[in-house]
């Protein structure tokens, strides 16, 4: 870069309180030769820039004059310091060259600049170039800058870049708070000047290049160091780490260990102690990195732009954003021990993202290189970690919601961050944030283990495919991603897992244990392959209201039942054993083939189920419930039986033969009330005399509270008889000539219709019983012969359904309660 002519740099750092604050690197040009380099390369090269403090005397160019300088007498003044008799050019023998050293100092360990004291100075008048063993490249002098200015110090921009301090303003150079921090500052900044870093203004940062003096904080901040960076690199360019046989050598890694690089640069303030800032400066920069493992190792890299965002504009000048953690998109790259073989590449993030590499890497010596596509400095920090091949991880998602392998580092392993590695073993804890997990590539976690009281949900287009699962905690997990087909045991040992995603690929063993529950409600189970164990106060609840169906698996190996199975959705239920209950909830449950279980089963309020299976632990029917013995007609034999009030009992008859109508067999009691619903199924006729057990038990009370039974043929008509044991639907001639009102008996409600209709023409339904269309004195006399016809008595027994029929003759002749209607 061509040199720029001379121009004064004033401070304007006045002396009353603080100002609007700095912001956003402002640079103009940079050293293009010193006294050490006599071409120090393009922006971002480091450079060696020699200063020293001339010889009282000397002829000052700068500040409107050509006075001598007067710097040393100042200062001598300033620390009652009395000069030794002889005088030299070295000054590192006086109380306050230390301002002047840690000043420096301090810049050199913040960015590529190394500051070199040169003690020799030959009075030429400052703005002569730099000469190693003659004069500095910087030359500091002192002199009044003239009654009433208000500037501290004035400098000049490289290539020539003295430094003239304000010798009328000893009150405030005199000001020795926190080591002279006001004075070191001022030094600092017009040193800055003399890099090519100019004055910013920021209504929300306080920074060391605002023309108002600042001394509430030490040295430069954010925006300084970026600056330098900038024009001259970082720290680590002065050791050369530019090229893969020019590398920046890190500490060994062992399992376990962890190094960090550029932890600082995330804020605006700067600490004093600070130095630890590395940078990508341009385009055409690269950062080469070397270390080595001592053993096979779990490898886990991460780079993360670092910056804060504030306001920033030159002085007197308009103020925009600036977000120092977007200004270079880089990428992170692990390479052989060559340096040029590419093991690991991450690109993928989008500017301001971090990137991450991870690998099982063997024992040996690895290169890592850091680039970017911008041509702006960008500050990011570099972390390396290694662990052992397998490990304990604990999921923190500390950079994002991704469960991947070897990338993103969202675990850690004893404190320190990790990526996830096949094989490990997952802990998710309350601890951290946040739950909601996303699987974007297939995992072979060892196992898994989930602990909390609040909700995780693992989601995704990817899936578990080994280890095992543990829900631990009162809280809830849901797996609503598809295709977990992990093998290992899934144990439930308190809260709820929910398994939302497609289940159908899952072969895991299921144990729900004492309060805890599993809730089935997968967008498709019909062939999951898991078993199933619900231990004693444990519940299997399967789908919910708004479910879709195949929320459980149409024919799973085994249900082993000793808690509580709740079924809310339209799903069959199969090979089920043990003694735990079933409550159907919603819908209609199908009790398929298979079922073995000795539990009760309740039905609830709109709900139905049908019968395939036998039932030994007894059924109840809830108020709005509804039971069916099966899909076609047959027997449904039953422990105990109880149809509440409001509940329905539904049966098919098909037939007279055994088989060819529904029956109820209970082993115990049965305690009816609710309704009895009658249908005909298959063309079946019911013809006169036909009687059906459609109810046995060992004993029985109650009776159905309403019935809903078939129509039958012209003058036939049903009789329910209840017996001791058993409950008997029959098929009766309804031809009584006198039963005016045609409901099943002759009685009085007869005689009034033939009373009013008595001497009126009618017909059967006004007193007409011999079909004369007139109502008299002979239709009297047949409701006289035909009076109690009809009436029903209390059956006394009824033989078990083997023993029938070798009885009804005698069964026929008993007088029957009759419940149903006669046509």
């Amino acid at each position: 870069m061509p040199t720029a002519a001379p121009r004064w740099i004033c401070a304007i750092v006045a002396l009353a309180a603080f100002a609007a604050p700095a912001s956003g690197y402002q640079i103009t040009d940079r050293w293009t030769a010193t006294a050490t380099n006599s071409s120090t390369g393009p922006r971002g090269t480091p450079v060696t820039v020699t200063w020293g403090i001339v010889d009282d005397g000397t002829p000052v160019s700068q500040g409107g004059n050509s006075d001598g300088s007067g710097l040393v007498a100042f200062m001598d003044d300033l620390f009652n310091h009395t000069p030794p008799p002889v005088q030299t050019d070295d000054y590192r023998d006086r109380p306050w060259f230390f301002i002047f050293q840690d000043s420096f100092d301090r810049l050199s360990e913040l960015g590529g600049v190394t500051y070199v004291y040169e003690p020799n100075d030959d009075a030429r008048v400052t703005g002569t170039a730099g000469r190693l063993g003659t004069r500095g490249d910087v030359r500091i002098t002192g002199k009044s800058l003239g009654e009433g200015s208000t500037s501290l110090a004035v400098n000049f921009f490289p290539n020539h870049s003295d430094m003239v301090l304000n010798t009328d303003k000893g009150s405030f150079f005199d000001n020795t708070p926190n080591n002279y921090r006001g004075f070191r500052n001022v030094v600092m900044h017009e040193a800055l000047h003399g890099l090519g870093v100019t004055h910013v203004e920021s209504s929300d940062g306080d920074f060391l290049m605002d023309p108002i003096i600042q001394t509430h904080f030490d040295g430069p901040q954010i925006d300084e160091v970026l600056a330098m960076h900038r024009n001259y690199g970082d720290r680590l360019e002065k050791g050369g780490n530019d090229s893969a046989s020019d590398v920046t050598a890190l500490p060994p890694l062992a399992p376990g260990g962890v190094y960090r690089l550029g932890e600082f640069g995330s804020s605006k303030i700067v600490a004093a102690d600070q130095v630890d800032f590395v940078s990508i400066d341009g385009s055409s920069d690269a950062d080469f990195y070397r270390f080595s493992l001592s053993a096979p190792s779990r490898l886990s890299l991460s780079m993360t732009p670092r910056g804060p965002s504030y306001m920033q504009g030159p002085q007197d000048g308009t103020q925009t954003l600036f977000n120092a953690a977007m200004q270079n998109d880089l990428s992170l790259t692990l390479l052989a021990s060559n340096g040029t073989t590419v093991l690991n590449l991450s690109n993928t993030v989008a500017l301001g993202g971090s990137e991450y590499v991870g690998r099982m890497a063997a024992a040996g010596t690895y290169v890592v290189r850091v680039v970017g596509d911008r041509d702006q400095a960008q500050l990011y920090g570099l972390q390396l970690a290694a662990a052992p091949s397998v490990t304990e991880v604990v999921w923190t998602g500390s950079q994002n919601n991704d469960w991947e392998i070897a990338r993103s580092p969202n675990f850690a392993a004893e404190g320190a961050a990790t990526p996830f590695f096949n094989q490990d073993r997952v802990s998710f804890i309350d601890n951290f944030a946040p739950k909601i997990v996303d699987l974007n590539a297939d995992v072979s976690p060892e196992s898994i283990t989930v602990n909390t009281t609040g909700r995780y949900i693992f989601q995704g287009l990817a899936a578990i495919i080994a280890g095992s699962l543990t829900k631990q905690g009162s809280g809830e997990v849901e797996l609503a991603n598809s295709g977990n087909s992990y093998a290992g045991p899934t144990v439930i040992g308190g809260g709820q897992l929910l398994i939302s995603g497609d289940a159908n690929a899952m072969v895991s063993p299921i144990t729900v244990a004492a309060d805890a529950t599993l809730l089935m409600d997968a967008s498709d189970a019909a062939t999951m392959a898991s078993t199933f164990e619900i231990n004693p106060g444990g519940t299997l609840q399967i789908g919910r209201a708004t479910s879709a169906g195949n929320a459980f698996p149409d024919a799973p190996t085994s249900v082993l039942n000793n808690g509580t199975i709740r079924v809310f959705d339209d799903e069959g239920i199969a090979n089920v054993v043990g003694a735990g209950s079933i409550i159907v909830e919603h819908e209609t449950t199908t009790l398929g083939s298979g079922n073995t279980f000795t539990g009760q089963v309740i039905v609830r309020d709109g709900s139905t189920v049908r019968g395939g299976a036998a039932m030994p632990g007894g059924v109840v029917v809830n108020s709005g419930g509804f039971l069916t013995p099966g899909e076609g007609v047959g027997a449904l034999a039953i422990g105990e039986f109880t149809l509440d009030a409001g509940a329905t009992l539904g049966l098919e008859i098909g037939g007279v033969a055994q088989g060819t109508f529904d029956q109820l067999l209970v082993a115990n009691g049965a305690t009816l009330a609710g309704l009895l619903d009658v249908s005909l199924v298959g063309g079946f006729v019911p013809q006169v005399g036909q009687s059906f057990d459609i109810l046995t038990a060992e004993s029985l009370s109650g009776d159905f509270s309403n019935l809903d039974l078939p129509m039958l043929s012209p003058l036939l008509g049903w009789e329910i008889a209840y017996g001791e044991t058993a409950v008997r639907l029959s098929v009766v001639s309804a031809a009584y000539a006198a039963d005016f009102d045609q409901d099943g008996d002759v009685d009085g409600e007869d005689l009034s219709r033939w009373q009013t209709g008595f001497g009126n023409p009618g017909d059967a339904s006004t007193g007409d019983s011999d079909q004369d269309l007139d109502v008299d004195g002979d239709d009297f006399l047949a409701w006289q012969r035909q009076l109690g016809s009809g009436v029903a008595a209390s059956l006394q027994a009824v033989p078990e359904p083997t023993a029938l029929p070798s009885i009804f003759v005698g069964f026929a002749l008993l007088a029957l309660r009759n419940q149903g209607r006669r046509w």
